[in-house]
Parts: structure tokens; sequence; C-alpha cells
């Protein structure tokens, strides 16, 4: 029943199998218009050997991305509640020969509990709820939530971190503290003060202090997959005015490598090493990126 609705299309050099119901997501990629700005940030920031954490996977575009830049010595891992979703994923990562991607069929938050969700019309993410309320409602879809740092305890080295769960950001992060303070990734992520209130009552502004708290800077992600320090604070008012419907991606940089001189042009492609030495004074920052 589920393959009856799949189509394998070409997207960015990849093969994908998309839902053929699915305009929010599947058909945009279909004609290569979905978030070229984070594929052209994705590229500019991975690198061969690196690891990944694709949050909130959907059909797998980004997490195929980076599998195919990482190639045989890095790993991705792709965190993707929705079967059908994971199903997509599967026969596409077949498809692309990458076994380099490892699917997990959960979703992220601050720790382990049953939810559940309402599938609708496309892969993007629902309004999840917990588990007892589902069973009284009835057609909802029940869901394992896990925490970052209870399912990757053991990893030394994350470089490059995509989170997009609409609204759910906030417990993820809260969930990967132990991680962002060891291996100090990258972070792309959506920011939807609207999404995160109806998701969890959450303040818009608890996120960004979840990354400031971890001495991290926050960039305004540009329509050429590039950033830049200076706008950041003006256009983040602007996404979390009353309204609080914009939607807009930011970019978390560790220290020490991103900062806002002007004469790297705000093009800097902060990372670490991937190592993660015992002082942060020891860290390799020849690998910050001036483009």
């Amino acid at each position: 029943m589920l393959r009856a609705r799949f189509r394998c299309v070409k997207a960015n050099d990849l093969k994908l199998y998309i839902d053929t119901r699915d305009a929010l997501v599947g058909a945009p990629i279909a004609l290569g218009t979905y978030e070229p700005h984070l594929i052209a940030a994705l590229r500019r920031t991975v690198r061969p050997g690196d690891t990944v954490l694709d949050i909130g996977a959907t059909i797998g575009l980004f997490s195929m991305l980076c599998g195919e830049i990482v190639g045989p010595r890095g790993r991705v891992h792709a965190f993707e509640p929705r079967a059908d979703n994971v199903a997509m994923l599967q026969l596409s990562l077949r498809e692309n020969g990458l076994d380099n991607v490892l699917v997990h069929e959960v979703a992220v938050a601050d720790h382990d509990r049953s939810l559940a969700y309402k599938p609708i019309e496309s892969t993007s993410p629902t309004l999840m709820v917990e588990e007892s309320s589902a069973a009284r409602d009835g057609g909802f879809v029940p869901v394992r939530t896990v925490a970052i740092d209870d399912v990757l305890a053991e990893v030394t080295r994350v470089d490059v971190v995509k989170i997009d769960i609409d609204g759910y950001e906030l417990g993820a992060i809260r969930g990967m503290r132990q991680l962002l303070g060891r291996c100090r990734p990258i972070v792309f992520f959506g920011y939807c003060p609207e999404c995160l209130r109806s998701t969890g009552r959450h303040r818009a502004e608890d996120l960004l202090e979840e990354f400031r708290m971890h001495g991290y800077s926050l960039h305004i992600l540009r329509p050429d997959g590039t950033w830049d320090g200076a706008e950041t604070n003006a256009a983040i008012g602007v996404a979390d005015q009353t309204s609080g419907s914009t939607h807009i991606d930011l970019v978390a940089c560790p220290p020490p490598c991103c900062r806002n001189e002007s004469s790297i042009r705000g093009r800097c492609g902060a990372r670490s090493s991937g190592r993660w030495p015992r002082h942060q004074t020891d860290r390799d920052t020849s690998r910050c990126r001036i483009r």
C-alpha cells in the first residue's frame, strides 16, 4: 500500500523516493526547490570523514546529501519517527548505495518516553501527544522519543547537526547538552517562535539561551547558505514579534572559531576538529573556513 504512493525522482544528484501526495516536501524536492539555502550551507560545511546528525530527517534528502559528502570514513545518524518516511529513506539509501547512513526510527526529545502522532498527508512533522491521550482519541500512531545524550553516549565525534522538527527543537537540544559540550558541532536549526509556544508552551528565547549557555554564537542563514553574525539579533527579533508566525533558519557556531569580525565577511564556516581535546585552548581552529 505504501509502496504504491512512492515515486523515485532525481534531485541534487541523488535518487530519492517521495510520496506523491506530499505537496510540502516531496513536490519541492522533485522540482529542485526544497530549502536550497540549507543544501548550500551543508555542502559548504560538511567534510569527508565527518559525523553528522540529521534530526527530523523526513524522507532523507539531507541525510543522503551528507552521506555522499562524508564518504566511507564518515557517518550520518538520521532520526525520523514516521514509519512511512523511514520506508522512503531506506529505499533511497539502497537506490544510492549509501551504507554510511544509520536510520533511527525515533523522535528526539530531552528524555525517553512514549508519545503518539496523528499522520497527515505530508511528510512534515506533526503535533505529538502523550500516548495515553492518543489511546482515547484514536487515529494516532505510537512513537518513542529518545535523548541524543543517551543514544550517542559513546560517540566522541559529531561535527555537524541539522535539526528541523517544527517546534520540538528545545527538547532535542536539552537532550544533547553533553554532546554539545563534548563534540562542539556546528548546528543548523529552524527557529519558529509560534511553533515553540504551540508544542510546549516554551518561550522562544529559551531555545536561543540553550545555545548561548554553551558559548555558541547565533547567526541567520542567508539565502545563499552563508551567514553573518552582524545581522542576527535584529533578524531574530523580527521572528519573535507578536504574530510569532515567522520562521527563520539559524546557525549555532561553537567558540572560538566563529567571530563577527568584518574581515571574514560573515562567511566563517566554524568547525571543530572533531577530535575534542581536554582543553579548549588546544582545539584545532585551522578548520575555520572563509568563503
